[in-house]
């Protein structure tokens, strides 16, 4: 006869062959249903169910998770709808939320989902628009969070391709504070202000959103090509030419420490 021990290992086998075999069951099932067009493939990402309805002007049927994120989103906007347009089509987001195979930047693409958006918008009750700003606060602050980097990608997409020049992490600081949206409760406003203007813990938070953000925008400082060599006459030409300029000026007073190759980038543009 077993004795107790062997029947207590024998039911603890029992039971792991039995966690076994549901996770295996498990594992077919999704399996299955992706390959034969089940409920998960049937899912619609919600950007392309608010291109659809922008484009048929129908009310679109979102989630209640997702409508709760929307409904934040529209009453933080204000009228920049193209913040929540970049937030449903992934910008800023991990890359799961960018499964729509849409083209993010067509301007046709970007309008319908802005349309599908006020369309939805304009359905909802009063009392739900009222309250939009009454649910989690977390939520509401990570939300805040991605309309100051909405805001910050649009000011370095700016500065870089008119200007061409990078702010610095200072620079971006400074501005995040000022892209607070003012409809932000009080508390959530606070917050913010405080991470972007803290320096405690040496500003290691900060140092880490930074990278974040360059790095989920996929923000990369552009490269100037290195001008080519030119013939010593054109080279004594420019020079001339820039010596007669402020900066050849400022120059004649203060000795330089560089080269002729450091300048020729420069004097290409003369």
């Amino acid at each position: 006869m077993a004795s107790l021990q062997d029947l207590e290992a024998q039911l603890l086998a029992m039971k792991k062959r039995k966690a076994e075999l549901s996770a295996e069951i498990r594992k077919a099932g999704k399996r299955v249903r992706r390959e034969h067009g089940g409920d998960s493939a049937k899912e619609t990402h919600v950007a392309q169910q608010l291109h659809q309805a922008g484009e048929k002007q129908v009310d679109p049927k979102i989630a209640k998770g997702t409508a709760s994120q929307l409904l934040v989103l529209m009453t933080l906007a204000g009228s920049c709808v193209d913040a929540v347009v970049s937030f449903v089509l992934g910008s800023g987001r991990p890359e799961r939320c960018r499964t729509h195979k849409l083209e993010v930047w067509s301007t046709d693409v970007r309008r319908f989902i802005a349309d599908g958006l006020n369309v939805w918008y304009l359905s909802l009750d009063f009392s739900v628009v009222l309250h939009a700003l009454d649910g989690p606060q977390n939520q509401v602050a990570n939300l805040c969070r991605h309309m100051v980097e909405y805001y910050l990608w649009m000011l370095l997409l700016e500065l870089n391709c008119k200007k061409g020049v990078k702010p610095g992490s200072t620079q971006l600081l400074a501005k995040a504070v000022s892209y607070i949206p003012s409809q932000a409760p009080a508390a959530v406003a606070e917050y913010l202000q405080s991470f972007f203007q803290n320096a405690a813990n040496g500003g290691r938070p900060r140092r880490k959103w930074i990278a974040s953000f360059r790095q989920r925008w996929k923000v990369k400082p552009g490269l100037l090509k290195v001008g080519e060599d030119l013939q010593q006459a054109e080279l004594l030409n420019k020079a001339a030419l820039l010596s007669l300029g402020p900066l050849g000026r400022a120059m004649q007073h203060r000795p330089c420490w560089f080269g002729w190759p450091f300048w020729v980038p420069f004097l290409n543009g003369f």
